[in-house]
């Protein structure tokens, strides 16, 4: 049965009991509720294509938005996008952000 909840074994490979890495060939990025949101605020799937344009390795719009981030497997790439990302759209919130090292728990 498919609760509809990412199962992170699946989609994380723990590399070493202190280190939380992100396995990029088996990224599963998933929400449901993006079907019903990119109708409606085209802006959603318009910040999807930039974010993928500008190299991330998977897109994704956070919980029911108006949030959508991108995973990318180098940091200079992060910054490139964030750059370029404010550059085109100076009325777009942007952060770059670095993921977890350790996992928090």
């Amino acid at each position: 049965k498919n609760s509809g909840l990412t199962n992170i074994q699946r989609n994380t490979k723990i590399q070493d009991s202190s280190k939380f890495r992100l396995s990029y060939s088996d990224l599963d990025l998933h929400n449901d509720l993006e079907s019903v949101t990119e109708p409606e605020y085209p802006v959603v799937t318009e910040m999807k294509e930039c974010l993928r344009s500008g190299g991330a390795e998977g897109v994704l719009m956070s919980g029911s938005g108006p949030t959508v981030f991108g995973v990318f497997k180098e940091r200079v790439g992060t910054w490139r996008a964030a750059r370029k990302l404010k550059q085109e759209h100076p009325g777009w919130k942007i952060w770059a952000v670095k993921s977890l090292r350790r996992s928090p728990f």
